[in-house]
């Protein structure tokens, strides 16, 4: 709702009716499920920004807006340590944020792998599995 009143859209309906989905939901031939890694962007991020966002699926929203079933993702956002080439290394034990974005902003299937320094328990590496589209 704030987010409607911020960009001023008229004639906005709130949906009567929210699909909250937290397993059994294929993307490209890959499973997703809450818990899922994945690699994201956000609609206000800068068209520069060439690194995407690291985070987990919480489960999958279905929406009908004008007559379409549109598909959305909770995600709870890591912060981002470094990136180590095509992988990015995050910190669980640091605040997360949630986050909703259309499905067509989830650029990647991720998976989680622990760090390779042992004293590091809370640090992960996340690297890309397979594209969304």
């Amino acid at each position: 709702a704030s987010f409607v009143t911020q960009m001023e859209a008229e004639d906005f309906v709130l949906p009567s009716r929210v699909l909250s989905i937290t397993s059994g939901v294929s993307f490209n031939g890959k499973p997703w499920a809450s818990g899922t890694g994945c690699l994201f962007y956000q609609d206000d991020d800068a068209r520069s920004q060439r690194k995407p966002r690291v985070g987990q699926v919480v489960r999958i929203l279905v929406v009908e807006v004008d007559d379409v079933e549109e598909f959305f993702f909770e995600i709870t956002e890591h912060k981002i340590l470094r990136w180590q080439r095509s992988i990015a290394i995050v910190d669980l034990s640091k605040r997360t944020h949630k986050r909703v974005t259309h499905s067509s902003h989830v650029a990647a299937l991720a998976a989680y792998a622990p760090y390779w320094l042992p004293q590091f328990t809370d640090y992960k590496c996340v690297t890309r599995v397979g594209d969304t589209y």
